[in-house]
């Protein structure tokens, strides 16, 4: 298969609808610069003189939601595909808070998300 069928077939996928994306409406383009669905989980394409949204993959890091606690990752919801911080097992370590006094580890916080806890260590520890 050439090169030039290969884009032809890419193209005849992305036409027909089957990369989906989040942007339902066409957008004219004649750049990639002209296509921003303000969602990061999914590519901002011109093709033909029209934007497409493919999804990225799933599992695809996004944003940092500034959580030590939290995964930031693509994941599909209601929405379809956006950035989602899912937590990190309740146990896992976190940022220091340079005391040795205590353990930095994520703790459960609001609604369940963890959090950085930084909870004092036994008395008389090492």
């Amino acid at each position: 298969m050439s090169s030039r069928t290969i884009v032809l077939v890419c193209f005849a996928i992305m036409s027909s609808g089957l990369l989906h994306g989040s942007g339902a409406a066409a957008i004219s383009c004649q750049s990639v610069a002209d296509c921003d669905d303000g969602n990061e989980c999914t590519q901002n394409l011109c093709v033909g003189g029209s934007c497409v949204f493919p999804d990225r993959p799933a599992g695809t890091a996004c944003a940092d939601d500034g959580n030590d606690c939290t995964r930031n990752l693509c994941l599909l919801s209601a929405e379809g595909l956006v950035c989602q911080h899912p937590s990190v097992p309740f146990g896992s370590e976190c940022a220091d808070d340079g005391n040795e006094c205590t353990r930095d580890a994520c703790v459960p916080g609001p609604d369940s998300v963890a959090i950085c806890g930084h909870n004092a260590v036994p008395y008389g520890s090492a």
